[in-house]
């Protein structure tokens, strides 16, 4: 078996990351309905005014047993505040999204390797050289694995092919 490696190019995180994309557009589109149908939220009061006196005296009879109990009636206050701080909360998370992916619109040069450990060196090096120029200076995250099942795991979270 000869040693490998495979220039993947110039890529942003996220193509680098093929696996996490999907899952992030998902949650920015369900948030973003989320909101949007919060946005639409109209408290309402309504009584159906034929059972007006039938209502009223339960309505009566029911705040009389809450309050005896130390209970608050709702109101629409409390309906619009809860809106409101739900709201705020799903604007957060959904900035949190678009925040990472922006973050992760950053470009790498990327490649993968297939070999011995010993032939890994000498090719990364020629890679870097001809890539970067001998004398410049470069940052690095490798993974390696000697285990194929490993490997595979990450293949389905970072891109592995050209």
């Amino acid at each position: 078996m000869s040693d490998t490696l495979t220039e993947l190019g110039e890529l942003s995180l996220l193509d680098l990351m093929p696996g996490i994309v999907a899952p992030l557009i998902a949650a920015q589109a369900d948030l973003q309905a989320r909101i949007t149908a919060l946005l639409g939220f109209s408290a309402t009061v309504g009584l159906d005014m034929s059972h007006l006196v039938t209502l009223s005296a339960n309505i009566l009879a029911n705040l009389q047993a809450g309050l005896a109990l130390g209970l608050q009636a709702p109101s629409l206050t409390v309906q619009i505040n809860l809106v409101v701080a739900l709201t705020a909360t799903l604007q957060a998370q959904l900035q949190l999204i678009l925040d990472l992916m922006n973050l992760l619109a950053a470009s790498v040069s990327a490649w993968t390797y297939d070999g011995s450990a010993n032939g890994f060196g000498s090719l990364i090096d020629a890679a870097f050289t001809s890539g970067f120029g001998p004398t410049q200076h470069v940052n690095a995250l490798v993974f390696a694995t000697q285990y194929p099942e490993v490997w595979l795991a990450v293949a389905q979270v970072f891109r592995t092919t050209p």
